[in-house]
């Protein structure tokens, strides 16, 4: 399902849902294979339910010898939709004590489950300066 959400164009709408079957998909129990359905003629998809399910944060990694942070999510997400600002550092899980937003940083890869950000040089000295949060 991953791979397919990477389509950015594909599986979106019913209008963008279609399914061909080239060679040996299946049999019936006698052993006769399902007809073919090729790519020229394919097959539209009959109920299509769009996806709904917010992308979660699973967990994440900062690892400052290699200056990243590491983002794990329950799906693949759009990383041209990547606002760095948002993503803040805190030291307690109460909110209490230091924190900080990251203000500049880069995708180290694309569109997948897990997001690689680089940070940049003025983030990491701030994140290593505040104590409390690295």
């Amino acid at each position: 399902l991953n791979n397919i959400k990477r389509l950015s164009g594909l599986a979106v709408s019913k209008a963008t849902t279609f399914i061909s079957l080239d060679g040996v998909v299946i049999r019936d129990m006698v052993g006769n294979n399902a007809s073919l359905i090729g790519k020229a003629t394919p097959l539209n998809v009959t109920l299509f339910y769009e996806d709904y399910v917010r992308p979660e944060l699973l967990h994440f990694d900062l690892d400052v010898t290699e200056e990243t942070v590491t983002l794990y999510f329950t799906e693949t997400v759009d990383v041209s939709t990547f606002n760095v600002t948002q993503l803040t550092f805190l030291e307690s899980e109460n909110g209490i004590g230091d924190s900080y937003s990251l203000t500049n940083a880069s995708i180290a890869h694309g569109d997948d489950p897990t997001v690689t950000v680089e940070l940049s040089a003025v983030d990491l000295n701030i994140i290593k300066w505040k104590t409390g949060i690295a």
